[in-house]
């Protein structure tokens, strides 16, 4: 018989063989543990810097935390005017990934809602719309809305503004406070005024 058949048939050689499959055995294993260990603390790392990220409550129009699940849509979302959802960075603006309405832009305090309104009253107003009708005919175009639905929401936010449609009207709070709560009134429901006083007043310090 040849030395490595003694050896093969050798009990010490074959259990030293065995130990020695073991023993790479439990390195493995030990190896993808630490692996899985790691891949499990970066998830977890991720996770935590992603909570801190958006670790941002919710508070709605009342001043309560959550959304108010009977309210008009633009009230649910904190967006009275309807704001349509876009990739403007918005202050206060919740991110796109955890907007749950998908057409409107939804914001993590109602305040920041009544300032994106003011803010985009604003631009309006930079751009020469300062009539309620160039105003609304911009905010709701007919295109959109139907030609007899954008004339009712002009003649309804006019009369609330206390002008007439066409009257030249300054980006001054004399006109804005009652512009920013007609249109939250109109977009919502008149059933009820939505936008407070505290709420603009809130919205416009906001505005820096």
């Amino acid at each position: 018989m040849s030395t490595i058949g003694r050896l093969i048939r050798n009990k010490r050689f074959q259990w030293g063989i065995a130990l020695a499959a073991v023993g790479g055995i439990l390195i493995v294993v030990y190896v993808n543990r630490r692996r899985l260990e790691k891949t499990a603390g970066n998830i977890a790392s991720i996770a935590r810097a992603t909570t801190a990220k958006y670790s941002k409550q919710f508070i709605n129009y009342l001043g309560q935390v959550g959304q108010v699940l009977t309210a008009p849509r633009g009230v649910r979302n904190n967006n009275p005017g309807n704001i349509n959802a876009t990739s403007t960075t918005w202050n206060g603006k919740v991110p796109a990934t955890e907007n749950t309405d998908g057409r409107f832009e939804q914001f993590y305090e109602f305040p920041y809602g009544v300032r994106a309104l003011i803010l985009n009253l604003k631009s309006y107003f930079k751009d020469g719309k300062n009539t309620v009708r160039k105003i609304i005919e911009t905010w709701a175009p007919a295109a959109e809305n139907g030609k007899a639905s954008t004339e009712a929401y002009v003649q309804d936010v006019a009369k609330k503004v206390g002008v007439k449609p066409d009257t030249v009207i300054t980006f001054d709070r004399k006109y804005i406070d009652k512009l920013v709560k007609a249109i939250g009134q109109h977009e919502n429901g008149e059933s009820q005024q939505w936008i407070s006083d505290a709420h603009i007043t809130k919205a416009w310090s906001l505005i820096t």
